[in-house]
């Protein structure tokens, strides 16, 4: 390439556009295997594997469409509602599949595909993209005849490389962080299941309850035995929470809109739109608080949030939609574990079962008085509190780092690209 930045398309660059498709051979044994899909990119450049869906896949369908290090993913069907969405895979994945609704797409030689990803994710190359594309009112597609007509500008080798490397260095922070916190929220968790499931909680000297002999009683609604003096209530009706209705203040800034869709489990999409009071949805009508717990009523749809006295950034700065139920806790000692409670995939799964039809499937306020909820005693409520809320706090600050973080390289992004930014 010579040094100023050239113009060519993306097919001109490309080796080999791969779309996964399912082949059927009764011949071939069948495995579980993780596989990506569109949801699963949330707008970062790089993916992690958590949380991966499991499909059915040939041995054959494995070794043909496997991810690689450095692969390029792009979405090629799209609602009109969901932005375009790539990534690049930044670590070897073990016998992780693509989706049809993405496609794969090999670089050249002397191509990063760092620097490709980035050139996608400018607001330019995605209204290129917009006007490449083809379909209908409801959805729209990438064909392969459409990347003859995809223009990029590329500058020489070691400028892709530079650029690629400052851009890496972020991400890089960023899926440390949420590797971080993955590890926090497993220790929460641990400890989590071993007194509120075993009920192996320390007693007042500091030894398992139940291991050490203590009295269990029998609970005829959960089926089982729980602790002398606790007791069994439910999710809708219970003295540690009280469902709230929406509700709003007014306000005088723009804050980001959480529609369900910008939650991925427990994590937040941070470019999520900017409303102000007067242009708002009739949906984004949900006040976060403190000492707040959230989910998402949608069936088979995990998303889960809390809100604590720390939280003062994310309470100040979001609004969220009326497809969450709010839980209040009435103390403060209550809400980690109210957290690691409606954070469960036990009560995941009671929320699907429990979601009938209206529009969509979704739980309503009447079912969730079907989901028991076991009430401790304070003593054990106090204690798992002093335990785990410096986690949860730390878990936060690395949410807010990601977000600055994040900010910064969008900011970096557009000047590196048009070259009014350069890397020495």
């Amino acid at each position: 390439m010579s040094s100023d930045r050239e113009r060519l398309t993306i097919w001109d660059i490309a080796v080999s556009y791969q779309q996964w498709a399912i082949r059927s051979n009764s011949q071939l044994w069948i495995w579980k295997t993780k596989y990506l899909k569109m949801q699963d990119l949330d707008g970062n450049w790089w993916y992690s594997y958590n949380n991966l869906a499991v499909t059915d896949a040939t041995d054959e369908e494995i070794e043909d469409y496997k991810l690689k290090k450095w692969d390029f993913l792009i979405n090629v069907r799209n609602s009109r509602e969901i932005v375009w969405k790539t990534c690049v895979i930044n670590a070897i994945p073990n016998n992780t599949i693509f989706n049809h609704m993405l496609v794969r797409i090999w670089f050249k030689e002397n191509i990063s595909s760092v620097f490709v990803n980035a050139r996608f994710n400018t607001t330019f190359f995605k209204k290129k993209l917009d006007w490449v594309k083809a379909g209908t009112t409801t959805i729209i597609a990438l064909y392969q005849r459409d990347l003859y007509w995809l223009p990029i500008f590329l500058p020489e080798y070691k400028e892709q490389q530079k650029i690629a490397k400052v851009l890496s260095t972020i991400d890089d922070k960023i899926e440390l962080n949420n590797k971080i916190n993955s590890e926090l929220e497993a220790m929460a968790k641990e400890l989590y299941e071993y007194w509120f499931v075993q009920f192996d909680f320390p007693d007042e000297k500091g030894k398992p309850y139940k291991s050490s002999g203590w009295k269990m009683v029998w609970n005829e609604e959960l089926k089982k035995e729980i602790p002398e003096w606790w007791s069994v209530e439910n999710i809708k009706k219970n003295s540690l929470t009280e469902l709230i209705k929406p509700w709003i203040d007014n306000f005088n800034w723009e804050k980001n809109y959480l529609a369900t869709a910008e939650v991925t489990n427990n994590d937040i999409n941070f470019g999520a739109p900017k409303i102000t009071y007067e242009n708002r949805e009739s949906r984004a009508n949900m006040q976060p608080i403190e000492n707040s717990v959230w989910f998402a009523k949608m069936k088979n749809s995990k998303k889960v949030l809390y809100f604590w006295e720390y939280s003062v950034d994310f309470i100040e700065n979001f609004i969220l939609s009326t497809g969450f139920a709010w839980l209040k806790c009435k103390t403060s000692k209550s809400l980690e574990y109210m957290w690691c409670n409606i954070n469960n995939d036990y009560f995941e799964t009671l929320k699907d079962r429990l979601s009938n039809w209206a529009t969509q499937e979704a739980i309503n306020n009447d079912a969730m008085a079907f989901i028991p909820l076991v009430i401790p005693s304070d003593f054990v409520l106090e204690m798992f509190h002093e335990k785990t809320k410096s986690i949860y706090e730390q878990i936060y600050l690395n949410q807010l780092q990601n977000r600055d973080l994040a900010e910064v390289r969008d900011f970096l992004l557009p000047m590196l690209m048009d070259g009014q930014v350069t890397v020495r």
